[in-house]
């Protein structure tokens, strides 16, 4: 999905994202840890923003990252 974020984007455009952290391949919903939408945010765009969601409770509650970032 990184590459579809960074196609759909102009030269100097910016991603906003709010991403799952959790561990659940068989989905839905699936996501994956911190450290891995890190490790492949960075290679695509500036990340300027990057913070745990603590907002109203749900069956995801603490699990979502609120991601902002510029491509690169």
């Amino acid at each position: 999905l990184v590459k579809v974020y960074r196609q759909c984007l102009n030269e100097h455009g910016h991603f906003l994202g709010i991403l799952l952290t959790i561990d659940n391949p068989d989905g839905p919903p699936f996501g994956c840890t911190e450290w891995e939408y890190r490790e492949r945010l960075k290679k695509s765009f500036h990340l300027l923003y990057w913070t745990k969601w603590h907002g109203e409770t749900t069956r995801v509650a603490g699990s979502e990252l609120i991601v902002y970032g510029k491509k690169l």
